[in-house]
């Protein structure tokens, strides 16, 4: 079973929204429902020496690409950047 949070309850709440314009229900359920106030994210960021070392590690313990050999496979890092500079989950990257 996959953890529930707050997107999912935003998610699942769109999908009532759609289901009152294709005129399946006459209100959203969902929509009398009052969310949890958003955690705090002060003190959750990554410090910068932390970033690079995390970097520099990805790099050196990347497997050898199998599609140009001799040189390192870089997609963990390059997923870590973009997790980084957009805020994705890992599970996001991924596309599940």
């Amino acid at each position: 079973m996959s953890s529930f949070d707050v997107q999912d309850a935003v998610l699942d709440m769109a999908h009532f929204g759609d289901a009152v314009r294709l005129l399946v229900l006459v209100s959203n359920p969902a929509s009398r429902v009052d969310m949890p106030a958003p955690e705090p994210s002060a003190g959750k960021e990554i410090p910068v020496e932390h970033v690079a070392a995390i970097r520099e590690a990805l790099v050196e313990l990347a497997p050898e690409n199998p599609l140009r050999p001799g040189e390192r496979d870089l997609l963990a890092a390059l997923a870590f950047d973009v997790a980084l500079a957009t805020g994705l989950r890992w599970s996001e990257l991924a596309g599940k």
